[in-house]
């Protein structure tokens, strides 16, 4: 889904369906472990909310029928649900909406606005939340980032040089 959203021409539409697109793969070709279907889960968290706009309901919605515990089965789906209702002008309402719902809050912060961030972008971002994340966490997302970046560019044979074309 992360990689869909950074597509130039994505849709929110295409990152769910990548979304359950890896959901069913993983279930094809992962390690068999017992729960609910990942795939299923996540259409059905995303029909519950349905047309729900406000997004304290959305939440409410979310824990009373998919949860917010540690489960993959709980975590991606309410995930993928909260992306459904992001737009433009509200990933930060998205992300803090993920943070206060309860259950494993920290997972869903993040994930939904790694979704969020990489599909509308980082100037959809308070910079100010952000900096005072990183300081009180010890954490600089920019070193992170290139760090990820250096990773990706190496396990793929991209020389840094090769980009600059």
């Amino acid at each position: 889904a992360i990689a869909t959203a950074m597509l130039e021409d994505s849709t929110p539409e295409r990152v769910l369906e990548a979304a359950i697109y890896g959901a069913k793969e993983g279930e094809r070709r992962g390690n068999m472990l017992i729960g609910p279907s990942l795939h299923k889960r996540i259409e059905l968290a995303i029909s519950l909310l349905g047309k729900t706009g406000d997004l304290a309901e959305c939440a409410q919605i979310l824990y009373d029928y998919i949860g917010a515990g540690l489960q993959t089965y709980e975590i991606v789906p309410v995930v993928m649900a909260l992306f459904s209702k992001s737009q433009p002008g509200n990933i930060m309402k998205i992300i803090e909406t993920g943070v206060n719902m309860g259950g494993d809050t920290d997972t869903i912060g993040a994930m939904v606005g790694a979704l969020a961030g990489a599909y509308y972008g980082s100037g959809n971002l308070n910079f100010e939340i952000v900096a005072e994340i990183e300081r009180i966490n010890n954490l600089d997302f920019k070193e992170i980032a290139a760090k990820l970046t250096r990773h990706i560019l190496e396990r793929n044979n991209i020389g840094l040089k090769s980009m600059s074309k």
